[in-house]
């Protein structure tokens, strides 16, 4: 639903600020899509201040009080926007209504102070308004929505973000207490309140026995000890919330420094967690993980895993080895250590973890350990495993998001095999089901799957057909991360390495001049795709430039290269030996002509899926 969408967002430390109806698509099977992720991100910085079109006018009817005073930002302000959004749905109608002749003052006081009519209010007035048109079903809807609705609405549209849902989760539970007969909490509890509903759930066992008055009793004391536990979670998810609310603060462009970086926001957390959540494992468990996780897909490698591991300490203690939520911390330590490059180390802690599994378990995460296991299998060309790992992950989820990323993985699996053109079959599966999701599908997946086809197209020497698919992913790398991400280096690796198979340094140049730029931000100096660009720059320098001082930098760069990957007895490292060397002797002949090298395999991108 549009709710778990958000909830989603939250959980992950990012708010939305622009929930409105131009921006959620509803499919034929009836399921929302939220679009307008290019503002999705810790926190955008683009407050809304300029009163100056029309257009700009209609959308103010969805913003909320902080937004347009230029206030912090939180969870509260997706909730308001929710708000005016079912608000709309469930009368046709916006809280406010905004015209073209209003000034940017009377805008402001018209959202930040006057309270916008109850919805059963507004739908009754336009029944009125519109008499004798089809407005026959208005007042009964009208009825439908005084009472609950009412207030779950109003609570949304508060002025005051303390005073409204803290989070979607909350809001999303009311409404399916609304749906069930059960008592909402944004209202206060009575026990004639408590039994009406219980009577709305029970009316025919009730009007059946004189049982149901025994019913009655059991169901107030249950309803008693739900709104105990309810209390319980609302107080864990407020303080879970208001911490969010800080470190989105110390990335907002109104409230901390300008300079401060996603990372240094979410070191600040660390330490701050330290202190905060003394004494509730779970709570700060909960929150480390979180932050661990995010840690570890900006590649902030260390101090990710320092929370994984607290995470982990804190919540082992309390719950069964099969916790899926103990399970998650372990397999993203397991990721862990492949982005490490410790490939039997991560082997060895995926199976651990798929040993643990039953049929309780999400299968959504089930199959995605397994996809994740499939691709360190495959790095250790490990392939038929690995195939058998794939389809597990397709049998358990079928219908899950991540199948792009299982085709892109069992493609570079049939890749390792020589199986081109099948390989080639994979990749274009995932294009396709990525391309036929619009904005939905740019992203990391589509990247890969762009960047690996155009990898077959090469090892089949049609080079020219595969520097579209290289630069193609390149221009969606710069859309999904930015300009300074490990993903871009890579894809500038690629880009470089096969303008120089096409005898064109010049133009590769650039673009490994970008990845031994980057690559040093997120790869430690043994890092193999580190070397791989040093010496592919060493090369261009030596076929591009005149200049003695740059041609001996760059055959310094190769021979310590050279002797650096010998040393090293892995096999992944072993595939460039060769080739490096050969650069090495080249350079120092003073040989100008471009000899190309392999195709090899990590010129691809295995694609996890993994949704952290």
């Amino acid at each position: 639903t549009l709710t778990d969408a958000i909830a989603y967002l939250h959980e992950n430390l990012i708010t939305h600020r622009d929930i409105k109806a131009s921006n959620v698509l509803v499919d034929k099977a009836g399921r929302p899509r939220v679009l307008d992720f290019g503002i999705a991100s810790l926190l955008d910085d683009a407050a809304p201040t300029q009163l100056t079109s029309a257009d700009r006018r209609l959308s103010l009817s969805t913003t909320s009080p902080e937004q347009l005073r230029g206030q912090a930002i939180s969870t509260a302000t997706d909730v308001y926007s929710l708000g005016v959004l079912l608000y709309q749905l469930l009368t046709g109608a916006l809280p406010y209504r905004l015209s073209a002749s209003m000034t940017a003052r009377e805008i402001e006081e018209l959202i930040c102070e006057r309270v916008p009519p109850l919805a059963s209010q507004s739908l009754a007035t336009a029944a009125g308004l519109h008499k004798g048109q089809q407005t026959v079903g208005a007042p009964i809807r009208a009825t439908m929505l005084r009472g609950d609705l009412d207030t779950i609405l109003a609570t949304c549209l508060q002025k005051d973000p303390s005073r409204r849902y803290r989070t979607v989760t909350e809001l999303r539970a009311d409404l399916q207490r609304y749906r069930e007969h059960r008592p909402i909490q944004a209202r206060p509890d009575s026990t004639v309140y408590q039994a009406s509903k219980f009577v709305l759930r029970h009316w025919r066992g009730l009007a059946a026995t004189s049982a149901a008055m025994l019913a009655l009793a059991v169901g107030l004391a249950l309803a008693v000890w739900q709104a105990e536990e309810a209390r319980r979670q609302r107080d864990r998810a407020q303080a879970m919330n208001e911490f969010m609310q800080e470190v989105l603060a110390e990335a907002d462009p109104y409230e901390a420094d300008l300079d401060k970086t996603v990372r240094e926001a979410l070191q600040e957390a660390s330490e701050l967690l330290d202190a905060r959540f003394q004494g509730q494992p779970r709570l700060e468990s909960s929150l480390r993980t979180s932050v661990g996780s995010v840690q570890l897909s900006l590649l902030d490698l260390d101090t990710g895993e320092a929370n994984l591991l607290r995470a982990r300490d804190l919540l082992r203690p309390l719950v069964a080895s099969n916790n899926q939520q103990l399970l998650q911390i372990n397999a993203n330590l397991a990721w862990l250590l492949f982005e490490r490059e410790k490939y039997t180390e991560s082997i060895h802690a995926y199976e651990t973890v798929i040993s643990l599994f039953n049929d309780g378990l999400d299968a959504d995460f089930r199959a995605t350990t397994y996809n994740d296991l499939g691709l360190v299998l495959a790095e250790e060309q490990r392939y038929d495993e690995a195939l058998a790992h794939y389809d597990r992950a397709l049998a358990l989820a079928p219908n899950s998001k991540s199948v792009p990323a299982t085709f892109i993985n069992m493609g570079y699996v049939h890749d390792g095999l020589g199986n081109l053109e099948q390989a080639k079959d994979y990749y274009q599966q995932a294009i396709d089901v990525l391309r036929g999701r619009g904005e939905d599908g740019v992203g990391a997946d589509l990247a890969s799957a762009l960047n690996n086809y155009g990898n077959i197209l090469s090892q089949l020497d049609r080079d020219d057909e595969a520097l579209p698919y290289y630069l193609d992913s390149l221009r969606v790398r710069y859309q999904v991360y930015g300009e300074e991400a490990d993903a871009v280096a890579f894809q500038h690796l690629n880009v470089g390495r096969l303008l120089l198979d096409m005898s064109r340094p010049q133009e590769a140049l650039v673009h490994l001049e970008n990845a031994v730029r980057i690559f040093p931000k997120f790869r430690d100096e043994d890092s193999i795709r580190l070397r791989i660009a040093r010496a592919s720059h060493a090369r261009a320098l030596l076929l591009t430039s005149n200049d003695n001082q740059l041609r001996e930098s760059a055959l310094a760069t190769l021979e310590y290269i050279v002797t650096a990957m010998r040393a090293d007895n892995t096999v992944r490292s072993s595939r460039y030996v060769a080739q490096i060397a050969d650069w090495l002797e080249e350079g120092r002949s003073q040989v100008s002509s471009v000899r190309r090298p392999n195709a090899l395999l990590e010129n691809q991108e295995p694609k996890v899926g993994r949704g952290i």
